[in-house]
């Protein structure tokens, strides 16, 4: 009787670790980082390699931010390099690098007793994004299904966003350009506010 007991304790022990094991992956699939949203991936840990995207505006002009992670090396970009959108209707959204602004790199990296030292490569690039594309986005809720960046010599990847989390990237798409236009608005009161009282 009690090495049944025993048993019963261990596979109850077991089944709270799996319960936590399914909703710590759950968690772990959609991952926002400030304004970014990362990609969603089954692999532990490999969200961390997927890309991140951003809405941003200079002056009266928006820019959708890319933020790439590689364990190997930094993104390398040229004036041919574009962004590519798939969104579910199968229409795409071609997006042009914008070279007036300079790509920045980052290098971090963490240590785990399972997996070693991770190194994590970030470029962050920018793309010029109008309002009728954004408006397709943000306004008619159109989802993106697919994203291809081009690189330097014309490589390029492609990352495919799931069904299940294509309306979590655009939502918090939106939220950001709420984001965006909430604090450009209180920038130009303040401004306002500066030239009145000159």
């Amino acid at each position: 009787m009690r090495k049944t007991s025993s048993i019963f304790q261990k596979m109850q022990i077991i089944l709270i670790f799996c319960i936590f094991a399914c909703l710590f992956s759950n968690s772990y699939g959609q991952v926002s980082i400030g304004p970014y949203t990362m990609f969603p991936d089954s692999k532990f840990l490999g969200s961390a390699y997927k890309p991140q995207l951003s809405i941003g505006k200079i002056d009266n002009q928006y820019i959708l931010s890319l933020r790439y992670v590689s364990p190997n090396t930094y993104a390398s970009f040229d004036e041919e390099s574009v962004l590519l959108l798939r969104l579910g209707n199968d229409s795409i959204i071609k997006l042009s690098f914008a070279k007036e602004l300079d790509f920045e790199k980052k290098y971090e990296n963490s240590y785990s007793k399972y997996t070693g030292i991770t190194h994590f490569y970030i470029t962050y690039s920018y793309y010029w994004i109008d309002i009728d594309a954004l408006n397709r986005i943000v306004k008619d809720k159109e989802v993106i299904k697919k994203i291809r960046a081009s690189f330097t010599n014309g490589n390029f990847h492609d990352w495919e966003i799931s069904d299940k989390y294509q309306v979590k990237l655009t939502d918090r798409l939106i939220e950001c350009f709420n984001s965006v236009e909430s604090a450009d608005s209180i920038r130009k009161e303040k401004m306002n506010n500066v030239e009145s009282g000159v």
